[in-house]
């Protein structure tokens, strides 16, 4: 680590150094640690923590951030994958815990079950933490939609944000809530805030806002 992290910074290299499988060895292999001291001595700017199998809990995050901080004062980069639901969370909770650099991905895209979200991520720290100032998120629905049609994939119908379902409201209550121009009682975000729109459904849980609202609309 010490010659090539030293060769690279010689050579007018600006170096992030990354131990694969770090949030799995960072409890009890002090050589962990003795890697990413090694890379930052010899010049490395970021040293980055990956989350490559997604195991990491979110609990956990803050606690291998302070413990990284008693080894090194350079900026520190996360990496997290979601094979357990828990990428955007564990972001977060990064950026809290003094992160300075958060690896997202576009729709959450990526290897398995795909890494942290970029507009998930970057709503939270806008809107939830205030650690962004106000992002076109018009564009950022642009943005999404040219990398679906790219890649040829399509959003899951539950995914926050993108999916279909993800501002369809059925039942009576959450309807007659919107009818009345409250829909932040049952909506995490405003759809128009982000290119979407509402859709009402007509179903088992429907009430008669439902039917008002579905032929205003049809």
């Amino acid at each position: 680590i010490r010659e090539l992290v030293g060769y690279a910074v010689s050579q007018g290299a600006i170096v992030k150094f990354s131990c694969e499988h770090a949030s799995q060895h960072w409890r009890g292999d002090p050589g962990l640690f003795s890697a990413y001291v090694a890379a930052y001595e010899t010049g490395a700017s970021t040293v980055s923590i990956p989350d490559t199998a997604g195991i990491l809990l979110t609990d956990e995050v803050p606690l291998l951030l302070q413990k990284m901080r008693q080894h090194l004062t350079c900026d520190i980069s996360v990496h997290f994958h979601n094979d357990l639901g828990l990428a955007t969370a564990n972001t977060v909770a990064a950026a809290a815990a003094g992160a300075t650099e958060l690896q997202v991905c576009v729709n959450g895209l990526g290897e398995r079950a795909g890494n942290a979200s970029l507009e998930e991520v970057a709503y939270l720290m806008c809107h939830r933490y205030g650690r962004l100032p106000p992002l076109d998120f018009i564009a950022l629905k642009r943005l999404s939609d040219y990398v679906y049609d790219a890649s040829g994939l399509q959003p899951g119908f539950n995914k926050p944000f993108w999916g279909q379902n993800a501002f369809a409201h059925e039942s009576g209550i959450h309807v007659a809530a919107i009818e009345a121009g409250e829909e932040h009682l049952y909506s995490a975000l405003p759809a128009r805030m982000i290119g979407r729109e509402i859709s009402i459904l007509l179903g088992k849980h429907a009430g008669l806002a439902n039917i008002r609202m579905f032929v205003r609309k049809h």
